[in-house]
């Protein structure tokens, strides 16, 4: 049998709480909080390297003497984002007001005057200010954010001027406080305008919208529209859609009407849509990977029954099969008569239902295969799923099967014994998926995101997954690597 075809159901298992047929992400304001709160040392950082063009001009010193000023290699020494409040407003975006952001910045300074005087020295300036933004959340195929309506307002400004004639020390301070409130209101608008913007779609430029399940089965959860912002939390819809990298070609089955629904208890909330089970099938079928053979060999030595004509338990089940072919071994080949389904219901266990053909072959002694009977099979999997250390973990039960003969080239087959047989042989495969199941796969996220105190909620249709996260934007660089 196929190794794909022996994964089909770890992958029914464990594509449940990743991204589904169709999906949509709710996104709470504290979840917002906690993203910003882990950007803004980064924000910090990029607004450091913030350069700031020489300045010069001409003032009035005292008793009207003009005075001609230059300042020159400004820089931003250390910044500080202070404290600040989100709140998201609806069809736009999210407004972000910085509460006491503090700026330290350095600077030389020359001055000319009447009569030959001059003088230079340096100066370390000291600013408070409150910085407000709407973080604008669009969509050109991907999510793109801008930064819109930046007000800064300066509270204080106080400068310490080292250097030259100490009695022109309050000439200089008053020269320059007027000089500079409004360069570094702009100065920090259009850096704040700039650094934000670049750091937060490079991030979102290098986040995956992909997961690959196998070189062919790719899930692509891409953004399908701008997010929907609310008053009190953001939902954004995605793509869901298992596609062939090779051949994509979307699911046409009803995803169902998704809900702007959030768990109180979790910042973050997935929506999947219980028709994902049957876009994958559908997939792997195109594919032809919901088909394979077992052979004799496969079956291990320990197993109640072997795949051959001699076998005691078959002997009682088919006895025409020994008598026309005694001492042959037998292969089966097993086949999805159509696509699973989960079936997801409030307060009740999950279910996928499967549909299986089985062929019975006998080997002959040239190595010919000869059809002698037929089996469908259609079985009811409870799925338990759950989160453990970022990966989706879970297991298989059989809740519930069916068994038919549907022809038989060898007389009579009883039921009952295929029955019991047909038991042993899913067993084996839940046995085997679940070996994979402890393992579990990573679920899909982004970079520098790890869940915490997930839940996995199933309602009528469809099935909400809870899960709190840390966040450590390590890979957000430079504002000059943004930029190319």
């Amino acid at each position: 049998m196929s190794r794909p075809f022996l994964l089909l159901l770890l992958y029914i298992a464990l594509i449940t709480c990743q991204s589904s047929s169709y999906l949509k992400v709710t996104t709470s304001t504290n979840a917002m909080y906690q993203i910003a709160e882990a950007i803004a040392p980064y924000i910090s950082s990029e607004i450091k390297q913030a350069t700031i063009p020489d300045q010069s001009g001409e003032a009035d010193g005292p008793l009207g003497i003009k005075i001609r000023y230059d300042l020159s290699q400004i820089y931003v020494q250390q910044f500080s984002t202070g404290s600040y409040n989100l709140q998201l407003i609806p069809g736009r975006g999210v407004a972000i007001s910085l509460q006491g952001a503090t700026m330290q910045l350095q600077m030389n300074w020359q001055y000319h005057g009447p009569l030959g005087i001059s003088g230079s020295g340096s100066a370390t300036d000291y600013v408070v200010m409150n910085v407000n933004f709407l973080l604008a959340l669009g969509y050109n195929g991907n999510l793109q954010v801008s930064v819109q309506d930046v007000n800064v307002g300066i509270t204080n400004l106080e400068i310490v001027v080292q250097g030259g004639a100490s009695w022109f020390y309050q000439i200089m301070v008053d020269i320059l406080h007027s000089k500079l409130s409004g360069i570094f209101s702009s100065t920090i608008a259009s850096e704040m305008s700039t650094t934000v913007t670049n750091t937060a779609n490079y991030y979102l430029s290098h986040t995956p919208t992909s997961f690959a399940l196998s070189d062919d089965v790719v899930l692509d959860y891409q953004l399908t529209a701008a997010p929907d912002v609310q008053s009190s939390f953001s939902t954004s819809q995605h793509q869901g859609q298992f596609l062939d990298p090779a051949n994509p070609q979307l699911c046409n089955l009803d995803s169902g009407n998704l809900p702007d629904f959030i768990l109180n208890s979790h910042a973050l909330t997935f929506v999947l849509s219980q028709s994902m089970v049957g876009c994958l099938g559908n997939l792997l079928i195109r594919q032809n990977k919901l088909a394979g053979t077992i052979t004799s060999q496969m079956v291990p030595k320990n197993s109640p029954v072997q795949l051959e004509t001699s076998d005691v338990n078959l002997k009682k089940i088919v006895p025409g099969l020994f008598e026309r072919y005694p001492f042959r071994p037998l292969n089966l080949n097993v086949s999805a008569s159509q696509s699973p389904n989960l079936n997801i219901t409030a307060n009740q266990p999950m279910l996928v239902n499967g549909y299986l053909n089985v062929q019975v072959e006998v080997e002959t002694v040239s190595g010919n295969l000869i059809p002698v009977f037929g089996i469908a099979i259609q079985a009811d999997f409870q799925v338990e799923a759950q989160i453990q250390s970022g990966n989706l973990t879970g297991s298989l039960t059989l809740f519930n099967q069916n068994t038919t003969i549907t022809w038989t080239n060898v007389g009579p087959v009883d039921d009952t014994g295929i029955f019991f047989l047909t038991k042993l042989f899913l067993s084996a495969i839940i046995s085997l998926v679940n070996q994979h199941t402890q393992i579990g796969i990573p679920i899909p996220k982004l970079h520098g995101i790890q869940f915490s105190d997930s839940v996995v909620v199933p309602f009528d249709g469809y099935l909400g997954v809870g899960t709190n996260f840390n966040f450590s934007p390590e890979n957000i660089h430079n504002s000059k690597t943004f930029s190319t």
